[in-house]
C-alpha cells in the first residue's frame, strides 16, 4: 500500500513528528488547511498512475490520510470582515476565500471525501481516513476511519 499524508503548510504541524514518520514511509501534500482541490486530485491520480506504470500496470491500493489541525489560520476565514479585507490584499475573489473557510472540520473533511468520490481522476481504489490534530496537546483523532471511495 501507498501512503500518502495530506496536512496543512501550518509549520507547526509536521507529519514526520506527529506519525513518527521516516524517509520513505509516506509522501506528503502540505497545502493550506490541509483541503482537497485540483492540485490534490492531480497529484494522487499520478502518483497512483507512475507506481502502477513502474509495477507493470500492478498498482498499490493509495490510502490518503487527511489531517487537519485545531486553531488553523482557515478558521479566520469565516469572518466576512477577514476575508474582505484578505481579498482586498491579495486580489483573491470573496468566494474563493469563503470556500477555503474552515467552519467546521468534521464537515470540511466530509466535503473533502465527497470531493474526491467525484473526482474523474482519483482511483476509486483509494481508501481515505480523516483526523484532526490537537496542536495543543499533539494527539490526533480520527475523525473517520479508513475507507475505500468506491
Amino acid at each position: 500500500m501507498m501512503t500518502v499524508v495530506l496536512t496543512c503548510a501550518d509549520a507547526r504541524v509536521d507529519p514526520a513528528h506527529f506519525l513518527g514518520l521516516e524517509p520513505g514511509d509516506a509522501v506528503v501534500l502540505r497545502n493550506l488547511g490541509g483541503r482537497v482541490d485540483a492540485a490534490v486530485e492531480r497529484e494522487l491520480s499520478l502518483l497512483w498512475g507512475m507506481v502502477t506504470l513502474a509495477r507493470g500496470g500492478d498498482g498499490p491500493p493509495v490510502h490518503l490520510a487527511i489531517v487537519q489541525h485545531t486553531n488553523c489560520g482557515l478558521e479566520r476565514l469565516s469572518k466576512p470582515e477577514v476575508r474582505s479585507a484578505l481579498g482586498g490584499m491579495t486580489g483573491l475573489p470573496s468566494d474563493e476565500l469563503c470556500d477555503l473557510a474552515l467552519y467546521d472540520q468534521r464537515e470540511a473533511l466530509a466535503a473533502d471525501v465527497e470531493r474526491l468520490r467525484a473526482s474523474p481522476v482519483v482511483p476509486n481504489e483509494t481508501v481515505v481516513s480523516c483526523h484532526v490534530l490537537d496542536v495543543t496537546t499533539g494527539r490526533v483523532a480520527t475523525v473517520s476511519e479508513p475507507g475505500r471511495l468506491g
